[in-house]
């Protein structure tokens, strides 16, 4: 029969044993990838690196202006703000899962800014910093619905307000806001 402290101490050994295990896998693992060329500081990059990266080559793809402009805003107001500094290698199914679902709630139509990121995560790929896209193990993208959006515009009462506070601290600001308002152009066309 082994005493109490015999079996603390069998416990001990086998738990330092599991953990050299591990890290001579891990070592072994660094090595052959080493070998196979993959650098372990592409381990550390983050989204917003590998973002850098895929948006010199689709600046670069011939694109309009227009098109480029509004892939821009997608990334810095949505993509980036949610995966802007997660480690390449750290993100998971459940983070794409996570990021698809907030985005449903947030707007109408939003598959295209799930591809953005999933071109982004396919571009780790293709430069070997991660092994496989999150994204392609997604079950199934959720679907685009009706999105009902309140309150996205002003009453007259409020127009003239903010262009009152406006008008006596940017007069470009004031310049664009009336245009908008009398015009009844987008922004995007002004």
């Amino acid at each position: 029969m082994i005493s109490a402290k015999e079996a603390r101490e069998k416990a001990l050994v086998n738990k330092i044993n599991n953990a050299v295990k591990k890290a001579e896998l891990a070592i072994n693992k660094l090595q052959y990838e080493f070998k196979q060329g993959k650098k372990p500081e592409n381990n550390r990059k983050t989204f917003r690196e590998v973002y850098l990266e895929w948006d010199k080559n689709y600046k670069a793809s011939g694109i309009k202006m227009s098109t480029y402009s509004k892939t821009e805003g997608y990334f810095k107001n949505h993509i980036l703000p949610f995966f802007g500094n997660k480690k390449i290698s750290k993100i998971n199914v459940r983070h794409c899962e996570e990021f698809s679902l907030s985005l449903k709630k947030d707007l109408k139509y939003f598959h295209h800014l799930i591809n953005y990121a999933k071109d982004v995560l396919d571009t780790a790929v293709r430069y070997d910093y991660i092994h496989f896209n999150p994204f392609d193990k997604m079950k199934k993208y959720p679907k685009e619905g009706k999105h009902i959006k309140t309150d996205n515009y002003l009453e007259t009462h409020e127009l003239k307000q903010l262009l009152d506070y406006v008008a006596n601290d940017d007069w470009e600001a004031y310049t664009l806001l009336r245009s908008l308002s009398v015009t009844g152009v987008r922004k995007g066309e002004i």
